[in-house]
Protein backbone atom coordinates (compact mmCIF):
# COMPACT_ATOMS: atom_id res chain seq x y z
CA UNK A 1 0.00 0.00 0.00
CA UNK A 2 1.33 3.43 -0.96
CA UNK A 3 0.63 6.51 1.14
CA UNK A 4 1.39 10.21 0.81
CA UNK A 5 3.63 12.14 3.17
CA UNK A 6 2.63 15.76 3.69
CA UNK A 7 3.83 18.58 5.90
CA UNK A 8 3.58 22.37 5.87
CA UNK A 9 7.22 23.41 5.92
CA UNK A 10 8.18 26.04 3.36
CA UNK A 11 11.83 25.82 4.45
CA UNK A 12 12.04 22.18 3.41
CA UNK A 13 10.35 23.04 0.10
CA UNK A 14 13.00 25.71 -0.48
CA UNK A 15 15.80 23.28 0.42
CA UNK A 16 14.41 20.85 -2.16
CA UNK A 17 14.44 23.55 -4.84
CA UNK A 18 18.05 24.37 -3.93
CA UNK A 19 19.05 20.70 -4.25
CA UNK A 20 17.56 20.71 -7.75
CA UNK A 21 19.31 23.92 -8.74
CA UNK A 22 22.74 22.92 -7.39
CA UNK A 23 22.72 19.32 -8.66
CA UNK A 24 20.82 19.80 -11.92
CA UNK A 25 18.71 16.77 -10.94
CA UNK A 26 15.05 16.57 -10.02
CA UNK A 27 14.55 16.20 -6.28
CA UNK A 28 13.04 12.76 -6.88
CA UNK A 29 16.13 11.64 -8.84
CA UNK A 30 18.45 13.05 -6.19
CA UNK A 31 16.55 11.35 -3.37
CA UNK A 32 16.55 8.04 -5.25
CA UNK A 33 20.30 8.16 -5.87
CA UNK A 34 21.57 9.52 -2.56
CA UNK A 35 18.98 8.41 -0.01
CA UNK A 36 16.78 5.60 -1.29
CA UNK A 37 19.32 3.44 -3.12
CA UNK A 38 21.78 3.25 -0.20
CA UNK A 39 18.93 2.34 2.17
CA UNK A 40 17.25 -0.16 -0.17
CA UNK A 41 14.12 2.00 -0.49
CA UNK A 42 12.23 1.42 -3.74
CA UNK A 43 8.83 3.10 -3.43
CA UNK A 44 9.43 6.86 -3.01
CA UNK A 45 8.06 9.10 -5.76
CA UNK A 46 6.37 12.48 -6.23
CA UNK A 47 4.16 11.65 -9.23
CA UNK A 48 2.77 8.13 -8.83
CA UNK A 49 1.07 8.13 -12.24
CA UNK A 50 4.54 8.13 -13.79
CA UNK A 51 5.27 4.92 -11.87
CA UNK A 52 2.54 2.41 -12.80
CA UNK A 53 3.88 -0.19 -10.38
CA UNK A 54 3.41 2.29 -7.51
CA UNK A 55 0.24 4.00 -8.76
CA UNK A 56 -1.68 0.74 -8.56
CA UNK A 57 -0.76 0.49 -4.88
CA UNK A 58 -2.12 3.86 -3.73
CA UNK A 59 -4.01 3.60 -0.48
CA UNK A 60 -7.71 4.34 -0.54
CA UNK A 61 -8.78 7.53 1.20
CA UNK A 62 -11.75 7.89 3.52
CA UNK A 63 -13.04 11.04 5.15
CA UNK A 64 -15.79 12.25 7.43
CA UNK A 65 -17.99 14.71 5.48
CA UNK A 66 -19.94 15.91 8.50
CA UNK A 67 -18.94 16.29 12.15
CA UNK A 68 -20.10 13.14 13.87
CA UNK A 69 -21.06 11.56 10.53
CA UNK A 70 -19.81 8.29 9.09
CA UNK A 71 -16.39 7.88 7.54
CA UNK A 72 -16.85 7.32 3.81
CA UNK A 73 -14.59 6.27 0.94
CA UNK A 74 -13.62 9.02 -1.51
CA UNK A 75 -11.74 8.83 -4.84
CA UNK A 76 -9.73 11.90 -3.77
CA UNK A 77 -6.05 11.66 -2.86
CA UNK A 78 -4.35 13.45 -0.01
CA UNK A 79 -1.90 15.18 -2.36
CA UNK A 80 -2.44 15.71 -6.11
CA UNK A 81 -0.82 12.74 -7.90
CA UNK A 82 0.24 14.87 -10.89
CA UNK A 83 2.16 17.81 -9.46
CA UNK A 84 4.48 19.72 -11.78
CA UNK A 85 7.52 19.79 -9.50
CA UNK A 86 8.96 17.92 -6.57
CA UNK A 87 8.29 19.52 -3.20
CA UNK A 88 10.78 18.80 -0.43
CA UNK A 89 8.23 19.55 2.29
CA UNK A 90 5.27 17.54 1.02
CA UNK A 91 3.92 15.39 -1.74
CA UNK A 92 6.21 12.38 -1.59
CA UNK A 93 4.49 9.01 -1.85
CA UNK A 94 6.00 5.91 -0.24
CA UNK A 95 5.02 2.63 1.30
CA UNK A 96 4.76 2.66 5.08
CA UNK A 97 7.73 0.31 5.36
CA UNK A 98 9.96 2.48 3.15
CA UNK A 99 8.84 5.65 4.92
CA UNK A 100 9.99 4.20 8.24
CA UNK A 101 13.49 3.51 6.94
Amino acid sequence: MLTCVSSDTAGVDFAGFMVERVTGMSLESYIHKHVCAPLGITSVCFRPREHPDLHGRLADVSLRKEKGGPVEHTPLTIWPPDTEGDSGGSGAYATGADFQR
